[in-house]
Formats: C-alpha cells, sequence, structure tokens
C-alpha cells in the first residue's frame, strides 16, 4: 500500500514502461529498417532485430544490478538516480 502512494515508485513505473516500449519498438524496427534500406533478407534482417533484443535484455539486468547496489546505499531515491543517469548516458 506505501508503494501505491510513493511518488518516486510511480516515476520508477513511468520509465520502466517507456523504456520497455522502445525496446519492444527498436526490435520490430530494427528487422524492417535492415530489410528496407540494406536490402537484406528477411532472415538476416530479423537476425540483426533479434540481437538487438538479447542486448537489451541483458542491459535490463545490468541495469537491475546497478539498481540493486545502488538502493543499498541510497534507497529508493538512490534508484531514481541510477535509472536517470543510464537513461541520460543512453541518449547520448
Amino acid at each position: 500500500r506505501q508503494g501505491a502512494y510513493n511518488m518516486n515508485s510511480w516515476i520508477l513505473c513511468i520509465q520502466y514502461m517507456g523504456s520497455c516500449g522502445v525496446d519492444f519498438t527498436m526490435c520490430n524496427g530494427t528487422a524492417i529498417y535492415y530489410h528496407s534500406r540494406f536490402e537484406q533478407s528477411i532472415a538476416a534482417s530479423a537476425a540483426i532485430g533479434f540481437l538487438y533484443g538479447v542486448s537489451a535484455a541483458y542491459a535490463r539486468a545490468l541495469g537491475g544490478w546497478l539498481s540493486d547496489a545502488v538502493s543499498h546505499k541510497f534507497s529508493l531515491q538512490g534508484r531514481l538516480w541510477a535509472n536517470m543517469l543510464c537513461l541520460v548516458a543512453q541518449a547520448i
């Protein structure tokens, strides 16, 4: 019940929904892009899209580990900062 009223947990939820949506869009869009732009076969384009999805899964696990490590020292506020820094680093 406390989590539902905590603004920090809502911020994390919105950030996670946004990043997960971007991953799904990129996995689908990557295959279409490589097929149309570089005239790759559908199988090769799908493989590239799959590799993007696999790298996103590893990055998500690494982000979870970083979030847990920061949380031990700085609590939920530390998780927010770690998440925000990772999002800014991805944007650059």
